[in-house]
């Protein structure tokens, strides 16, 4: 059901981040073009549709110079909808206006700027019609949003999340987080004007107090109750992951973080990166149900002679499964050595020995899974400035370390932090490895 009342974050904000000044101005801007949205799913009372068809689902509400536009989400049973408007509450098919055959888009013209209009909706199949409906309304106006040179000042809408107003005005849904920051704000109350910003207003997280920091989690194995330290439980991770979802934080791909660390790309404010190593396959039957439930994409680094080498390693398959479901596959070598030790090898020898590393790890990654890594993670987080050298020279565009700590843009690329969380860990251990600003080279 679409909500009337302000969206809970849960994130904690102690000082804003931008002049209220701005949000003033861009609220007086858009007083006149305030208009009202609201949805709402099937009554009570109404058991349920005659048959499969489910009524249709109102994505979002649109107003404009005397007209709505109603947009529903895709329904493959539905031929076509129905509705029912009316300009008084509580919409009744046998006292409303009724029209038939709407599509996907319902354009509704015609109206009175500033009065509400009400709508009910059914889905039609084969000539039959739901029984369930869906109710939705929302008042015209003049104008709703307004374009600045560095933001486009809009109207929330009940449906809206911060999300999807990235996804529509920014093109990309992974930056409704940059728009919570920018706005400052933990809820997205509807009616209210929000700012969206038309380019990166702080590349690198950088503002007039302090400097963003990114930290990079990284686990290994899983199990479903018992732990050890480099095994985290189930219930563990589980926890840990609604933590992060109950504080405010966003997860973010390592792509963004690296883009982050180019100064290419401005990310949320709090934000964290989850990367998990070595293909275990307690990740496939443990750790990954967990992310895919909170929606949280992640980075699998994989050493390509591991798979299928051990039963309790993941199968090729299954980690060309995990990169169909959103998993991003990296390299970890072919074999897992320690990069900075010679074994006694000669000079030759041993460069040749950490390009066949490199080098072997992404043609098998690109023969097995189809990708082609340009992220590597050093086994046991062990490098040197030649590992570092012949890391670039084989096309990684960023590496990553075992050292504990988060990241500021300036960090070098190859030498990223990560914080390894380990089975056993309190809350407050996990948080100790959340930090995300720091303010000690601006005093």
């Amino acid at each position: 059901m679409y909500r009337t009342e302000p969206i809970r974050s849960a994130r904690p904000r102690s000082a804003a981040r931008h002049s209220p000044g701005v949000l003033r101005g861009v609220a007086a801007a858009l007083a006149a073009a305030a208009f009202l949205a609201a949805a709402g799913c099937a009554p009570t009372g109404i058991e349920g549709p005659a048959g499969p068809l489910r009524a249709p689902a109102v994505s979002r509400v649109a107003a404009s110079n005397g007209a709505l536009d109603l947009i529903f989400r895709a329904n493959s049973k539905a031929d076509s909808f129905t509705v029912y408007w009316s300009t008084s509450p509580g919409v009744k098919k046998e006292s409303a206006t009724k029209l038939e055959g709407v599509g996907m888009v319902f354009h509704h013209t015609g109206l009175t700027n500033g009065t509400i209009y009400y709508y009910l909706v059914t889905a039609v199949q084969g000539g039959q019609e739901s029984r369930d409906f869906a109710t939705i309304s929302g008042m015209p106006v003049k104008e709703s949003e307004r374009d600045y040179p560095n933001y486009k000042a809009v109207i929330a809408q009940p449906a809206d999340t911060f999300e999807s107003l990235a996804e529509i005005h920014l093109k990309d849904r992974t930056k409704g987080g940059v728009i919570q920051d920018f706005n400052n704000l933990d809820d997205l109350t509807p009616y209210e004007a929000v700012a969206i910003p038309k380019k990166d207003y702080a590349p690198g997280g950088m503002t007039p107090s302090a400097y963003q920091l990114v930290p990079v989690l990284t686990y290994h194995q899983f199990s479903a109750d018992k732990g050890n330290k480099m095994t985290v439980p189930f219930p563990q991770f589980e926890k840990e992951m609604k933590y992060l979802q109950d504080n405010g934080y966003h997860v973010i791909p390592l792509a963004d973080f690296v883009a982050f660390m180019e100064m290419k790309r401005q990310v949320p404010e709090k934000s964290v990166v989850i990367t998990i190593d070595d293909g275990w396959k307690s990740f496939y039957d443990y750790g990954y149900p967990v992310l895919k439930k909170f929606g949280y994409p992640s980075t699998l680094f994989v050493y390509t002679d591991f798979p299928e080498s051990d039963a309790m390693a993941l199968s090729w398959q299954q980690v060309k499964e995990l990169s169909g479901n959103g998993v991003d596959i990296q390299c970890h070598t072919k074999t897992h050595r320690n990069l900075k030790m010679q074994k006694g090898e000669e000079m030759a020898e041993y460069l040749k020995a950490l390009e066949q590393e490199f080098g072997v790890c992404k043609q098998v990654m690109k023969e097995k899974v189809g990708v082609t890594p340009r992220f590597l993670a050093y086994p046991y987080g062990a490098n040197n400035h030649l590992v570092m050298a012949m890391a670039r020279k084989a096309g990684f565009q960023a590496a990553f370390t075992v050292q504990r700590g988060s990241n500021p843009f300036f960090y070098s690329d190859l030498l990223i932090r990560r914080s390894m969380i380990y089975g056993g860990h309190t809350e407050k251990d996990f948080e100790n490895n959340l930090r995300v600003s720091d303010d000690r080279l601006l005093k």
